[in-house]
Protein backbone atom coordinates (compact mmCIF):
# COMPACT_ATOMS: atom_id res chain seq x y z
CA UNK A 1 0.00 0.00 0.00
CA UNK A 2 2.57 2.58 0.82
CA UNK A 3 4.12 1.83 -2.34
CA UNK A 4 0.83 2.99 -4.03
CA UNK A 5 0.69 6.73 -2.10
CA UNK A 6 3.74 7.97 -3.78
CA UNK A 7 2.05 7.04 -7.48
CA UNK A 8 -0.95 8.31 -6.31
CA UNK A 9 0.27 11.99 -5.46
CA UNK A 10 2.05 12.01 -8.33
CA UNK A 11 -0.91 11.48 -10.47
CA UNK A 12 -2.81 13.82 -8.82
CA UNK A 13 -0.09 16.47 -8.83
CA UNK A 14 0.15 15.85 -12.72
CA UNK A 15 -3.72 16.20 -13.15
CA UNK A 16 -3.74 19.51 -11.13
CA UNK A 17 -0.96 21.22 -13.05
CA UNK A 18 -2.61 20.34 -16.25
CA UNK A 19 -6.28 22.35 -15.52
CA UNK A 20 -4.12 25.09 -13.70
CA UNK A 21 -1.73 25.82 -16.74
CA UNK A 22 -1.08 29.89 -17.05
CA UNK A 23 -3.22 31.42 -19.22
CA UNK A 24 -1.45 32.91 -22.29
CA UNK A 25 -1.37 36.81 -22.60
CA UNK A 26 -1.95 37.98 -26.51
CA UNK A 27 -3.16 40.59 -28.72
CA UNK A 28 -3.63 40.18 -32.33
CA UNK A 29 -5.00 42.63 -34.72
CA UNK A 30 -5.53 41.64 -38.45
CA UNK A 31 -5.57 44.06 -41.03
CA UNK A 32 -7.23 43.76 -44.46
CA UNK A 33 -6.84 46.29 -47.18
CA UNK A 34 -8.51 45.64 -50.44
CA UNK A 35 -7.65 48.24 -52.70
CA UNK A 36 -10.36 48.31 -55.46
CA UNK A 37 -12.67 48.18 -52.77
CA UNK A 38 -11.17 51.52 -50.78
CA UNK A 39 -11.59 49.21 -47.52
CA UNK A 40 -9.65 48.99 -44.41
CA UNK A 41 -10.68 46.44 -42.02
CA UNK A 42 -8.91 45.79 -38.63
CA UNK A 43 -10.05 42.70 -36.52
CA UNK A 44 -8.90 43.14 -33.06
CA UNK A 45 -8.20 40.42 -30.50
CA UNK A 46 -7.30 41.35 -26.87
CA UNK A 47 -8.39 40.88 -23.00
CA UNK A 48 -11.09 38.22 -24.20
CA UNK A 49 -12.79 40.87 -26.62
CA UNK A 50 -13.14 40.73 -30.21
CA UNK A 51 -13.54 43.97 -32.13
CA UNK A 52 -13.70 44.84 -35.88
CA UNK A 53 -13.60 48.25 -37.26
CA UNK A 54 -14.19 49.90 -40.86
CA UNK A 55 -11.13 52.20 -42.21
CA UNK A 56 -13.03 53.88 -45.15
CA UNK A 57 -10.31 55.27 -47.51
CA UNK A 58 -11.73 58.92 -47.42
CA UNK A 59 -13.41 61.44 -45.78
CA UNK A 60 -15.89 59.10 -43.95
CA UNK A 61 -15.23 58.26 -39.94
CA UNK A 62 -14.03 54.91 -39.09
CA UNK A 63 -16.83 52.27 -38.07
CA UNK A 64 -16.58 49.62 -35.26
CA UNK A 65 -18.73 46.94 -37.30
CA UNK A 66 -18.38 44.80 -33.77
CA UNK A 67 -17.58 45.31 -30.24
CA UNK A 68 -18.12 41.89 -28.25
CA UNK A 69 -16.64 40.29 -25.20
CA UNK A 70 -15.59 36.84 -25.73
CA UNK A 71 -17.56 33.97 -24.18
CA UNK A 72 -15.57 31.65 -21.71
CA UNK A 73 -15.74 28.49 -24.03
CA UNK A 74 -14.41 30.89 -27.26
CA UNK A 75 -11.88 32.14 -24.63
CA UNK A 76 -11.12 28.33 -24.26
CA UNK A 77 -10.70 27.87 -27.98
CA UNK A 78 -8.53 30.89 -28.44
CA UNK A 79 -5.88 29.82 -25.32
CA UNK A 80 -5.94 25.77 -27.78
CA UNK A 81 -5.44 28.10 -30.47
CA UNK A 82 -2.40 30.42 -29.36
CA UNK A 83 -0.62 27.61 -27.56
CA UNK A 84 0.03 25.91 -30.71
CA UNK A 85 1.13 29.03 -32.46
CA UNK A 86 5.16 29.35 -32.40
CA UNK A 87 5.53 33.13 -33.50
CA UNK A 88 9.49 32.09 -33.43
CA UNK A 89 8.89 29.56 -36.57
CA UNK A 90 6.77 32.24 -38.55
CA UNK A 91 8.03 33.82 -41.82
CA UNK A 92 7.96 37.74 -41.51
CA UNK A 93 6.41 37.74 -45.00
CA UNK A 94 4.15 35.36 -46.96
CA UNK A 95 3.65 36.32 -50.59
CA UNK A 96 2.52 34.57 -54.03
CA UNK A 97 3.98 36.15 -56.76
CA UNK A 98 1.78 33.88 -58.85
CA UNK A 99 -1.27 36.29 -58.18
CA UNK A 100 -1.92 39.95 -59.21
CA UNK A 101 -4.31 40.42 -56.87
CA UNK A 102 -6.18 44.26 -55.10
CA UNK A 103 -6.02 42.85 -51.25
CA UNK A 104 -3.64 42.03 -48.51
CA UNK A 105 -3.44 41.29 -45.12
CA UNK A 106 -0.82 42.56 -41.87
CA UNK A 107 -0.96 40.61 -38.56
CA UNK A 108 0.59 41.86 -35.28
CA UNK A 109 0.73 39.37 -33.02
CA UNK A 110 2.30 39.51 -29.33
CA UNK A 111 2.10 36.01 -27.27
CA UNK A 112 3.44 36.10 -23.83
CA UNK A 113 5.08 39.09 -24.62
CA UNK A 114 6.99 37.87 -27.95
CA UNK A 115 5.76 39.94 -31.13
CA UNK A 116 5.57 39.30 -34.40
CA UNK A 117 4.63 41.42 -37.27
CA UNK A 118 3.23 38.73 -40.61
CA UNK A 119 2.30 40.27 -44.28
CA UNK A 120 0.39 37.99 -46.08
CA UNK A 121 -0.20 38.07 -49.83
CA UNK A 122 -3.02 35.17 -51.35
CA UNK A 123 -1.02 32.73 -49.19
CA UNK A 124 -2.80 30.32 -46.43
CA UNK A 125 -0.48 29.95 -43.74
CA UNK A 126 -2.50 27.30 -41.57
CA UNK A 127 -1.97 29.40 -38.06
CA UNK A 128 -3.15 32.25 -39.55
CA UNK A 129 -6.07 30.54 -40.81
CA UNK A 130 -6.85 29.02 -37.52
CA UNK A 131 -6.45 32.67 -36.50
CA UNK A 132 -8.88 33.76 -39.11
CA UNK A 133 -11.77 31.09 -38.54
CA UNK A 134 -11.62 32.07 -34.71
CA UNK A 135 -12.75 35.73 -35.94
CA UNK A 136 -15.22 34.51 -38.34
CA UNK A 137 -16.77 32.56 -35.82
CA UNK A 138 -16.45 34.88 -33.06
CA UNK A 139 -18.79 37.56 -34.89
CA UNK A 140 -20.92 35.19 -36.83
CA UNK A 141 -23.72 37.37 -37.43
CA UNK A 142 -22.58 40.40 -35.19
CA UNK A 143 -21.18 42.29 -38.07
CA UNK A 144 -23.29 45.29 -39.76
Amino acid sequence: MKKRIPFFAIIVLFCLSACTQTKIQYSIKRSDIVMGSHLHYEWILVNDSVKVVEYPMNSEPARVLCSEALTSEQAGRLQKILHDIDLSKMEDNYFNNEIDGEGNSEYDITINGVSKHIYVYFVDVSELMKINTFFNDATAGKLD
